[in-house]
């Protein structure tokens, strides 16, 4: 139920959305929510904004984002400068995880089929590439 002007409790919040209070109160403290005032002690939201930005939060999650990660993005998102290289990067972050993926479920694949008596020597066989690793230790370097 909305009021005091098209504000929610926090409570009705997670109530809509589905996410706790815990995890709106952790998203407030890493700056990626505000409430736009209190009533008392309770946090009010503004109606339809909160649950908008909740949604973009989930979404940048589940495309691989960290919270920092969907922190700089979003903060971004109303400036194309600033925005588009943070985009570029994870984009290309993520074409690269795709490609890793896409190696070791080859490997796996032929792993399976193989008739090498020790699994290890069958994977060695596979010839993973070596910037299987690196690229692991960039996609962290970029979540810091």
């Amino acid at each position: 139920m909305e009021h005091d002007g098209g504000r929610v409790t926090i409570g009705e919040v997670g109530e809509r959305s589905g996410v706790s209070a815990a995890t709106l109160r952790y998203y407030e403290e890493l700056g990626l929510i505000a409430p736009v005032a209190r009533r008392g002690l309770t946090r009010l939201y503004e109606a339809p904004a909160i649950f908008e930005r909740l949604e973009m939060i989930r979404l940048t999650s589940a495309i691989g984002f960290t919270l920092q990660e969907a922190k700089a993005l979003l903060s971004r998102a109303r400036d194309r400068e600033a925005f588009v290289p943070l985009a570029e990067a994870k984009l290309a972050a993520l074409e690269q995880r795709r490609r890793d993926l896409a190696t070791a479920a080859k490997m796996l694949r032929h792993a399976l089929v193989c008739n090498c008596g020790d699994v290890t020597e069958c994977l060695a066989a596979s010839s993973p590439p070596p910037n299987l690793l690196r690229s692991a230790t960039r996609a962290r370097r970029f979540e810091r």
